[in-house]
């Protein structure tokens, strides 16, 4: 009964910290920012110390994980553990915020499914790449026990790819003040990506290595902006999503 309790307690606390905005949003952009912090200070040691030269869009990006390319693997490491733990709670806000504007509104009535559909991809999608970020940072290419820094790197960018893609579509056909630019550079982006991983074989003019570079700009861009436009007055955000939820029925039976 005591461990059930305890459980129950972590449950309760778990919850009430992922409806919490300005915790979510505290966490969400400190991801970002110490992502991009010890990845440009990971460069800048990997190229003035390393034991080889290590130059940006000519080595491969988990080479400033393994001690041969540099003298303290340990940041880059750290940058992705750190940031996919950081960027897991804001998932879950996501969904959560996702369901409460679908419960709270009359949208269900005639669309809700595609709302809560893409909603809830993009939350398992996010999920999925911050996993793969971790186990970037923990399967480094010196330690790479049954293909784990492959298999991470795959979870990582497909799962970053999809949640691009569906929360994007999602910014476009529903009206949740965020602006559809976003959505549209988040489209073409991510099918971006997609179409010049799946053309690697047949690509002869930018090599793996570089595209490499490119998505990973592509994808923390986005995922910058889009972190910003959801807490961008994170004090009214509640009660925002009734508003939200009118506008939404309103545009879908006009």
């Amino acid at each position: 009964m005591k461990l059930l309790s305890f459980f129950e307690k972590i449950k309760r606390r778990t919850n009430n910290a992922i409806k919490n905005i300005h915790f979510i949003e505290k966490i969400s952009r400190y991801a970002i920012k110490i992502f991009v912090s010890l990845f440009l200070l990971a460069n800048i040691i990997a190229f003035l110390f390393g034991n080889e030269a290590f130059i940006f869009f000519r080595n491969l990006i988990s080479q400033l994980g393994i001690s041969k390319y540099t003298p303290f693997p340990i940041i880059f490491n750290s940058a992705c553990i750190i940031t996919g733990i950081l960027l897991i709670p804001f998932f879950f806000f996501l969904r959560y915020k996702g369901d409460e504007i679908l419960k709270n509104s009359m949208v269900y009535l005639k669309n809700g499914r595609g709302f809560k559909l893409f909603n809830h991809i993009g939350f398992y999608s996010g999920l999925i790449g911050s996993i793969g970020l971790i186990g970037l940072g923990l399967f480094n290419m010196s330690w790479n026990p049954l293909y784990m820094h492959e298999i991470s790197a795959t979870l990582a960018l497909g799962g970053f790819i999809f949640l691009t893609f569906f929360i994007s579509w999602l910014i476009i056909m529903y009206d949740i003040e965020i602006p559809a630019k976003l959505g549209i550079y988040g489209i073409i982006s991510s099918l971006f990506i997609l179409i010049s991983y799946l053309s690697l074989n047949v690509n002869v003019i930018f090599t793996f290595v570089y595209l490499e570079w490119i998505w990973m700009l592509i994808i923390f861009i986005w995922l910058w902006l889009f972190i910003r436009s959801v807490f961008k007055d994170s004090s009214k955000l509640e009660s925002r999503n009734l508003v939200t939820s009118k506008k939404i029925f309103i545009k879908n039976n006009i």
